[in-house]
């Protein structure tokens, strides 16, 4: 979708689970993104969660497997 746009370069906004698309496109695409802004989710790196060992049980990310 973003090859379709003839906007050269972006600034990136994701929020909960957008975050981790947002952080990819930036990954993938250095080139085109001049910054990204995430809210409501903590960056957590590919593999295995540690989401469970650091966060309070009932806590709402946890939710969502």
């Amino acid at each position: 979708m973003y090859s379709l746009c003839i906007v050269e370069h972006v600034f990136l906004v994701g929020k909960d689970f957008g975050a981790s698309p947002a952080y990819l496109f930036s990954i993938l695409h250095p080139e085109r993104v001049l910054g990204v802004i995430t809210l409501g989710v903590p960056y957590a790196p590919p593999g295995p969660s540690m989401l469970h060992k650091y966060l309070p049980e009932g806590f709402y990310m946890l939710r969502w497997k």
